[in-house]
């Protein structure tokens, strides 16, 4: 139960997209606020992610800002915030979009992420909680996980084989089928996630990187885990 974020003007002024790991929300911004913890994404502790939105303004600068309840206390704390940047235009980009850290502290489990834009006449940014003239805010669902290390991956299941071939990556489990499928860097970043899969051989050709360490976990139909590092 988090605060309420009201609009006095409900009006186009307001947030379009929100992009945080792989959340890419694209909305319109004609509500006062949006409902959209349905919509999740798991991150590691000590982890960076980039947050960034865009957003509608009128004839003046729009303020946007973030604020994740890391500690999960239901409120957003003066320390949980983001600034987004100062905009003007329509579906622009809104100033900042800042690489989080997740914190070593960071509560494990599900929490809260609140974006907030603000036609501000005192030319500064919004509050998290109470009314504005014009804006708009949003709610999204983070899921906190512990923090990835190398050492995880250290224990090759025999079982698993991952490998490359004309631009794509290949992941086979010689007995149960996959289930799930999630690549990552070194930093822990997640970079694919690939669900419901329900094969013992997955293609993955979205994957846009060169001479990079990846980190994989597979989770079989069984609910058994394995692991793989390779280089690709």
């Amino acid at each position: 139960c988090y605060c309420t974020a009201l609009v006095v003007d409900q009006n186009s002024i307001g947030i379009t997209n929100v992009t945080f790991n792989t959340i890419n929300n694209t909305s319109q911004s004609s509500d006062s606020y949006s409902n959209f913890t349905n919509i999740q994404t798991e991150v590691n502790r000590s982890a960076s992610y980039v947050l960034s939105a865009k957003v509608n303004t009128a004839s003046g600068n729009k303020y946007t800002k973030a604020w994740i309840d890391w500690n999960n206390n239901g409120e957003y704390d003066n320390n949980e915030g983001y600034d987004l940047g100062i905009a003007n235009g329509s579906n622009i980009d809104s100033g900042i979009s800042p690489s989080i850290v997740i914190p070593e502290t960071a509560s494990l489990g599900t929490t809260n992420i609140r974006i907030r834009t603000s036609q501000s006449p005192e030319d500064s940014y919004p509050a998290a909680c109470g009314p504005i003239a014009n804006g708009e805010a949003e709610d999204y669902t983070i899921i906190i996980e512990e923090a990835l290390s190398a050492d995880q991956f250290a224990g090759l299941s025999h079982d698993l084989i991952v490998y490359g071939k004309q631009g794509n990556l290949f992941v086979k489990s010689a007995n149960e089928a996959i289930k799930t499928i999630k690549i990552y860097d070194l930093s822990g970043r997640l970079l694919v996630q690939k669900n419901n899969l329900n094969s013992n051989l997955v293609s993955i050709d979205d994957l846009k990187i060169n001479r990079q360490i990846l980190l994989i976990q597979v989770t079989t139909q069984n609910g058994m885990i394995a692991y793989k590092k390779i280089i690709q």
